[in-house]
């Protein structure tokens, strides 16, 4: 009778060390499909959110597309001889254009200027002529003076 009792113990021990082995799986088993779960899931909205973002970027920015380089490159000053000008806003203009002012030219796309006179060294340009032919202007030195 005692060798029954033990392997009933025995028995009933295997069985709950087993259960909990069982339990451990299953529990392990649940965390990482809920784990996928949720990541799928982020994954989707994250997708669904960037979707958002580039409709509202392209709405925001599409009737503007042109807008900047206009105002960029629209600003036309004409100089004519004999005009009275003011020098320091055809420096403004040249600053907003990307030139530089120095004390030496060397290079396109700089200035020098004194109290009376501007010299400008023009960048490349293309200048459409009467011909429907355009001729290319590069690096002229074009002084003005008060």
């Amino acid at each position: 009778m005692l060798k029954n009792k033990d392997n009933t113990k025995q028995a009933n021990n295997k069985q709950r060390v087993a259960k909990k082995a069982v339990a451990k799986q299953t529990w392990l088993r649940w965390s990482l499909i809920t784990l996928a779960k949720l990541s799928f899931t982020g994954a989707c909205a994250l997708g669904l959110f960037i979707i958002y973002l580039d409709a509202k970027v392209q709405q925001t920015f599409e009737g503007q597309r042109w807008q900047v380089p206009v105002q960029v490159y629209g600003q036309v000053q004409t100089l004519t001889v004999g005009e009275q000008i003011d020098l320091d806003v055809i420096a403004q203009s040249l600053r907003l254009n990307g030139y530089k002012k120095v004390s030496k030219l060397k290079a396109v796309k700089q200035y020098a200027q004194s109290v009376r006179r501007l010299v400008i060294f023009q960048d490349d340009f293309d200048f459409p002529t009467e011909m429907g032919s355009t001729d290319i202007l590069s690096g002229n030195k074009l002084m003005i003076e008060q």
